[in-house]
């Protein structure tokens, strides 16, 4: 009976000590500081945070199962728009290339022309330019700033990327091209026959 009394007496003392922690935390609680924002222009200081986000949620469409060129090149154009703040007008030429390139090539993919392609334009869409881009953001300011080592790297990669989703435009046109001429092939000889 005095372990059952003893328990009693713990759980009891227990409680008190959670209710006066909880009335104090409550009572001295911080009011909350609302910070308005502060308009910015390229050039000024902005937080990376909007932009990182913008990056997140692009690359979070990669495990989504019904991830499509079309969906990444939509989060792809919002997150280009946060990142105009905070990246300098090389990256953004860069940014805008490859959106150009995609969009040229994205219904073809979005019909079901070759899978590899759509993996490839999907997965830069939605890895491999946000893991450049999440790099070149927690650099130091002093590196993300036109003609540095850091941009002229960035501007690279993206180049190559860019440039790799035109070869696909191009490669997706010589396939039609030969599909076009086998067909006529096809025709002329079924059709010998007939003359």
């Amino acid at each position: 009976m005095a372990i059952f009394r003893l328990f009693i007496f713990l759980a009891l003392t227990a409680l008190l000590i959670w209710l006066a922690y909880s009335y104090l935390r409550g009572k001295g609680a911080a009011p909350e500081l609302k910070v308005p924002s502060i308009p910015t222009r390229p050039g000024q200081a902005h937080s990376v945070l909007p932009s990182k986000e913008a990056l997140r949620l692009l690359m979070a469409l990669k495990t989504e199962k019904k991830g499509t060129v079309k969906k990444a090149l939509a989060r792809y154009v919002e997150a280009q728009q946060e990142l105009k703040l905070v990246v300098p007008e090389t990256i953004q030429q860069r940014l805008a290339g490859i959106e150009f390139s995609a969009r040229d090539v994205e219904p073809k993919l979005t019909n079901g022309i070759v899978d590899g392609d759509r993996f490839f334009v999907f997965f830069a869409l939605t890895d491999y330019i946000p893991r450049i881009l999440n790099i070149y953001l927690d650099l130091p300011a002093k590196e993300k700033v036109a003609g540095s080592e850091a941009t002229t790297l960035v501007a690279t990669q993206l180049a190559t990327i860019s440039d790799t989703i035109s070869n696909t435009q191009e490669a997706e046109t010589a396939k039609s091209l030969r599909d076009l001429k086998a067909h006529a092939s096809f025709l002329e000889d079924k059709l010998r026959d007939f003359k």
